[in-house]
C-alpha cells in the first residue's frame, strides 16, 4: 500500500503543551507535513500573548506581542538583555490553533475500521475512548487513545484505564518515546495491546488516514489471545460470527444426517453434530437438540402442531448456539 508516513505529526502531538500553539510553531514542527494535516487544526478563539522568535529561528526565545494599532503589531524579545530584533507580525500570527481531537480521532477510527465514539475517558487528560474493536460478534474490546507529554502522566493514565476497564484494551499512543517497559508491562499483564500511531498510521493518496499494516495484522496476536480458535475438528467448534449479525443472517442446511452447512453473512462452514455441541457425552450419538434442528430443516424452519415431528417436549428443547 502506498502511504506517506506522518512521523512529524505524531511526534508533534507529544511536544506541544495542551495541543495548542500559533501557526508558526505548527509549521516549524510539521515541516512538509503541515499542508497535508492542517485539516486537523482549528483556531480555538484565543490569541497568543507571545510568539516564537521569527527573527532568529535558532535562538529559541519568545517575543512578547505588543499592539500599537490594529495594523501595527510587533513582537519584542523578552530576553534581558535583548538578543533579537523586534519584528512586525499580523493578527493572524497570534491566532492559536489547537488539534481538533474529534476530527483526528474520527480519522484514526475510520482507518482502523471501527465506529468512532470519542467519549472522554473518566475525565483523564487528553484521553478518550476511540471506539470498540469487535473482531467477531460477542467479542468487544475498548480502544483508547491518549496523548501525553510526560512518562509519569502516561503511566498514571494507563493505570486508571486498566482499573476502569472490564475487558482487555487496545491503547493508541502517538509514539513510543515516553512509553517505557513499566507501562508496557502494565498493559500486557492485563493481556492488552499498545500501538504507536507513528509505526503504522499514515496518509493515503486521497488525503485520508490509512493503517499499514491493516488492523487485522496489527491485532492478530491480540485476537488470537482472546478469541477462540476454529481449528479443532473433533470437539465443539467456535463459529466466527461476523459483528452485527442477526438471526435473519443465519442459514443452516443439512448436508447429510450428521453434517450441516452454516452461513452467517460472509462466513461459512460445514460442521458435524459434535462440532455443533450436540453430541451425547455418554455415547457420542446426536442429542435431541440435533434431531430438533433436523426437524426444523425438514419443515422449512417452522414447526406447528400439524407437522410430522410435532411434540410437546419441543417447548423445553433449545438448539444451542454455534
Amino acid at each position: 500500500m502506498d502511504m506517506l508516513k506522518l512521523q512529524r505529526l505524531w511526534r508533534s502531538l507529544e511536544s506541544v503543551p495542551c495541543l495548542a500553539d500559533v501557526t508558526f510553531t505548527w509549521k516549524a514542527l510539521l515541516g512538509p507535513e503541515y499542508e497535508l494535516v492542517s485539516k486537523f487544526l482549528r483556531p480555538n478563539g484565543m490569541l497568543a500573548q507571545s510568539v516564537p522568535c521569527m527573527a532568529n529561528r535558532d535562538c529559541g526565545c519568545a517575543h512578547f506581542v505588543v499592539e500599537h494599532a490594529p495594523d501595527h503589531i510587533v513582537a519584542v524579545c523578552q530576553c534581558e538583555p535583548q538578543r533579537c530584533d523586534t519584528f512586525p507580525i499580523t493578527r493572524a500570527d497570534t491566532v492559536i490553533y489547537e488539534v481538533n481531537r474529534s476530527a483526528l480521532g474520527a480519522a484514526v477510527a475510520s482507518a482502523l475500521g471501527i465506529e468512532y465514539e470519542g467519549e472522554e475517558a473518566n475525565d483523564l487528560y487528553m484521553t478518550f475512548k476511540l471506539g470498540t474493536y469487535s473482531p467477531l460478534s460477542g467479542f468487544e474490546f475498548p480502544v483508547f487513545m491518549t496523548i501525553q507529554h510526560d512518562p509519569n502522566d502516561l503511566q498514571q493514565v494507563v493505570g486508571t484505564l486498566i482499573a476502569m476497564s472490564d475487558f482487555p484494551m487496545v491503547l493508541l499512543i502517538p509514539t513510543r518515546s515516553i512509553c517505557g517497559p513499566t507501562i508496557m508491562a502494565m498493559v500486557q499483564r492485563r493481556d492488552g495491546c499498545v500501538l504507536a500511531l507513528e509505526d503504522f498510521m499514515g496518509l493515503s493518496e486521497d488525503g485520508s488516514l490509512v493503517a499499514d499494516p491493516p488492523v487485522e495484522t496489527l491485532l492478530a496476536k491480540f485476537k488470537a489471545l482472546h478469541v477462540p480458535s476454529t481449528e479443532d475438528q473433533t470437539a465443539m467448534t467456535f463459529f466466527p460470527t461476523p459483528p452485527g449479525a442477526t438471526w435473519e443472517n443465519v442459514s443452516i442446511r443439512f448436508v447429510d444426517g450428521h453434517k450441516v452447512a452454516v452461513r452467517v453473512k460472509s462466513e461459512t462452514g460445514v460442521f458435524n453434530f459434535t462440532q455443533m455441541g450436540m453430541a451425547n457425552s455418554k455415547n457420542g450419538e446426536p442429542t435431541v437438540q440435533w434431531e430438533l434442528l433436523r426437524s426444523f430443516a425438514e419443515e422449512q424452519g417452522e414447526l406447528t402442531w400439524a407437522s410430522r415431528k410435532a411434540d410437546s417436549n419441543n417447548k423445553k428443547r433449545k438448539v444451542q448456539r454455534i
